[in-house]
């Protein structure tokens, strides 16, 4: 059986052999968001089962925001801009914000990588 896996940035065709192929899993497909930076933002102001972050952050004096690392691929930079901008507002300066990558037993990611989590902006 021929079996696409979710792996590096373009992906990797692998052959399987039918016998050892139970069932192949895959996503539902989902609607993308029309305007994702406006419901991050909203999710940001009224979430879930807690209070929002700017309140979390408010009398504080730092903040850490653990993302994942290259091996997942998250729109962090979409996410982070939004957030830092509510951590400094409430009062916690940059320098005192700290972005840490969770690679797990992962390399540590550099260079060009943290960029590419990141976003060059951050």
């Amino acid at each position: 059986m021929q079996v696409r896996l979710a792996y590096g940035h373009h992906g990797l065709d692998v052959e399987l052999p039918d016998d050892r192929v139970i069932r192949s899993l895959s996503y539902k497909d989902a609607e993308p968001l029309a305007k994702p930076a406006r419901e991050l933002e909203s999710a940001l102001a009224q979430p879930i089962g807690t209070v929002p972050l700017a309140d979390l952050a408010t009398g504080r004096s730092s903040a850490c925001i653990v993302v994942c690392d290259i091996t997942r691929p998250v729109p962090n930079e979409l996410i982070l801009k939004p957030m830092l901008a509510i951590l400094e507002q409430s009062g916690i300066p940059r320098d005192k914000i700290t972005i840490l990558i969770a690679t797990g037993l992962h390399r540590p990611n550099e260079g060009e990588e943290l960029i590419e989590i990141v976003g060059p902006d951050i």
